[in-house]
C-alpha cells in the first residue's frame, strides 16, 4: 500500500514564507518597542534610589521611607531598606 502525496501548490508556499516573514517583522517590532519603554522606568528607579540615599545621608526619615515605599517590588528595595534600618539604628531612641 503506497500513500501518495498530493504535490504542494507553490501559492501555499508564498503564503507560508510571508506569514513567517510578517511573524518575523512583528517580533521585532515588539523587541524595539520594548526597549523604548524600559530606559524611562529605570531611569525613575534610579532617581528614587538616589532621592533616597541622599534623604538618608540627611537623616530625613520621612523622605526616606517615602521614597523606600516607592522603590518596593524593584531590585533597589532592599538598598532602600537598609538604609531605613540604618538610619533607625543611628536614631537614639527614649529610654523609659
Amino acid at each position: 500500500m503506497s500513500h501518495c502525496r498530493a504535490k504542494r501548490l507553490p501559492i501555499i508556499d508564498v503564503l507560508c514564507s510571508a506569514r513567517l516573514f510578517f511573524r518575523r517583522v512583528a517580533m521585532r517590532l515588539f523587541f524595539y518597542f520594548c526597549l523604548l519603554i524600559a530606559p524611562p522606568a529605570l531611569a525613575d528607579q534610579t532617581a528614587d534610589f538616589l532621592a533616597a540615599r541622599d534623604a538618608f545621608r540627611a537623616g530625613d526619615a520621612v523622605k526616606l521611607g517615602r521614597f523606600a515605599q516607592r522603590l518596593k517590588n524593584t531590585p533597589l528595595e532592599v538598598y532602600a531598606s537598609y538604609y531605613g534600618c540604618a538610619s533607625a539604628w543611628k536614631t537614639p531612641t527614649q529610654a523609659r
